[in-house]
């Protein structure tokens, strides 16, 4: 959690869906590129989370945008990554899993982004039947929590990321 003080993560709860990252690959140790090149068609926008605490919902809707190839609404993702948490601040990582898998997140253009300064005002709309429905199309099918036998670290995550890209493309 160190790595993480400065960033405001807190640490989620254990989930018979995590798994070691060398239970998946195997060994810890293999090359990784310089780079990752993500395919350009698969990228709409950057996302950006401004003055809010919605940085799990923005990471979940890109990637599940990201899988799907079109934007969704960090904005409706975090609306239910708000109520999963019950945190004042932020959400859990899993959260964003959670309402990815079980709600799913509605298209961008059904709710989209807008600035602002506080979690409150991002969090002030309520959701329509053709959003709820639209989430509902986009789910994602199932998750999982990849972390390193020897820890943590950003390693195995290039390592994962690497090896799910070279699936996906």
């Amino acid at each position: 959690m160190g790595l993480f003080k400065n960033y405001g993560a807190v640490k989620d709860s254990e989930d018979p869906r995590d798994l070691l990252y060398e239970e998946i690959i195997g060994s810890p140790k293999e090359a990784l590129p310089l780079k990752f090149i993500l395919p350009p068609e698969r990228i709409k926008r950057i996302k950006n989370q401004g003055r809010t605490s919605s940085c799990v919902a923005q990471s979940a809707s890109y990637v599940q945008g990201y899988q799907l190839k079109k934007d969704l609404s960090a904005k409706f993702a975090f609306k239910y990554c708000k109520i999963l948490s019950g945190l004042k601040w932020g959400a859990y990582t899993r959260d964003g899993a959670k309402v990815a898998v079980n709600t799913g997140i509605c298209d961008e253009d059904l709710l989209p982004e807008q600035k602002t300064y506080s979690d409150n005002a991002y969090l002030n709309f309520t959701v329509v039947p053709k959003a709820l429905q639209n989430a509902h199309d986009n789910r994602a099918e199932i998750y999982v929590r990849v972390d390193g036998m020897y820890g943590n670290d950003f390693e195995v995550v290039k390592r994962f990321i690497n090896r799910e890209q070279d699936l996906l493309c």
